[in-house]
């Protein structure tokens, strides 16, 4: 019996250059595409053209319209025809999915997971209106973050690389971007994975690279850290020459490796979750471009306070949106509780509803709308419901935005 035909593609999206890894069902691993015509080179410009035979992207375009994802997410005027910034954005993913599917000899692709330095709910809603528009409606679509690639790079290589911290340094022409991942295993939760991610391109950049400087950085970020693995991602890594000192200690008892690729085949390593093998689902992921806690109402359930989950951690805020209901009683006010991964409380915020009209206890119903307005901040609408026939609802909505 034949195996059932299976493709997963990953696309890394990033500011100057993009590159895509593919999986299929007769493959061992993912593999990178790139330009046939030169050996070793995946890098496509992140950039668009539309010409008499249609839109074309990367080393095809001659009059470039480049740094489609940071025009995008900054809303700045870029536009073919009536496409503005994010719409171009949209057709260059298509373009890759359906170069990536040229490539492979396939016609349909099962998942795209697409990896981008930061998530904009707007963008991610484009992108997927497009693709149904375009054809690309049956494919299965995820959008990750880089620091979220990373960790699906990290879980599909040996274990002895992640027995302690894992660190990455990533360098390109715009950041310079520290993330370290650190597994935990709570009492009675899934093993958690964390990426903290902070920007030091005030102290280390492209056009003014110090080997004093990156190792004077290195130097405070390992001090009394146990770390097992080192990835020194994008161009600014390519030749370390002028990292010496810098490199030689990071290599000290620790294992170094150095790429550009990661990203892509993290997101492609995402796009096989479920297949065969890969599964994540044993991981609570918190990273940039997911929940980073998990969000609370206080409710009383039969007869004994308890919790209501409105927001799991790690779930892509993009996509988090929750709607409960419940009947007021001996309260004026909703509870809201936000603790961390490990149960640490947060913030506590109450809500008062002295705007809505004064009712018998038991007799006014609310419902409670929650949505991430990103990974940091939460909007919660509470709407007065009234009870059945015996009240009428005022309408009245009172709406709160929560930042943690």
């Amino acid at each position: 019996m034949a195996e059932e035909r299976f493709i997963a593609i990953g696309i890394d999206i990033s500011d100057d250059m993009t590159q895509i890894a593919f999986f299929t069902e007769n493959m061992d691993e993912p593999q990178m595409i790139g330009d046939k015509n030169v050996e070793n080179d995946f890098l496509i410009p992140t950039a668009i053209e539309y010409t008499k035979q249609g839109f074309v992207i990367g080393k095809d375009c001659k009059k470039t319209t480049d740094k489609l994802f940071w025009k995008a997410k900054y809303g700045l005027k870029q536009v073919i025809g009536e496409n503005d910034a994010i719409k171009l954005l949209a057709i260059f993913a298509e373009e890759a999915v359906r170069f990536a599917l040229v490539q492979a000899g396939r016609e349909q692709a099962d998942v795209v997971t697409i990896s981008m330095p930061d998530t904009c709910r707007e963008i991610i809603e484009v992108i997927r209106k497009h693709f149904v528009e375009s054809g690309l409606g049956a494919v299965k679509l995820n959008f990750i973050t880089h620091a979220e690639s990373s960790i699906y790079y990290v879980l599909n290589q040996k274990k002895e690389l992640r027995v302690n911290d894992v660190a990455f340094f990533d360098f390109s022409k715009d950041n310079f971007v520290y993330r370290k991942l650190h597994m935990t295993r709570p009492d009675r939760q899934a093993a958690v994975i964390e990426v903290a991610e902070n920007d030091y391109t005030s102290r280390v950049s492209y056009m003014r690279r110090s080997d004093e400087a990156f190792k004077e950085l290195v130097t405070e970020l390992f001090d009394r850290q146990q770390i097992s693995t080192v990835y020194l991602i994008g161009e600014g890594f390519e030749n370390e020459q002028w990292a010496r000192e810098s490199v030689n200690y990071i290599c000290n008892r620790r294992r170094v490796f150095k790429g550009r690729n990661l990203h892509a085949l993290g997101a492609c390593y995402k796009s096989m979750d479920g297949y065969d093998k890969y599964s994540y689902g044993a991981y609570c992921i918190v990273c940039k471009g997911r929940s980073t806690c998990e969000i609370c109402m206080e409710v009383v359930f039969n007869g004994e306070r308890n919790e209501a989950i409105l927001v799991a951690a790690g779930e892509p805020w993009f996509d988090v949106k929750s709607s409960v209901e419940g009947v007021l009683h001996n309260t004026d006010r909703i509870n809201i509780v936000i603790r961390t991964v490990t149960g640490d409380i947060v913030k506590n915020e109450e809500i008062f509803l002295s705007e809505f009209p004064h009712r018998q206890d038991k007799m006014t119903r609310v419902k409670v709308d929650t949505v991430l307005q990103d990974n940091k901040e939460i909007k919660i609408t509470i709407s007065d419901l009234g009870f059945g026939d015996f009240a009428a609802g005022s309408g009245l909505q009172i709406v709160k935005n929560i930042q943690y």
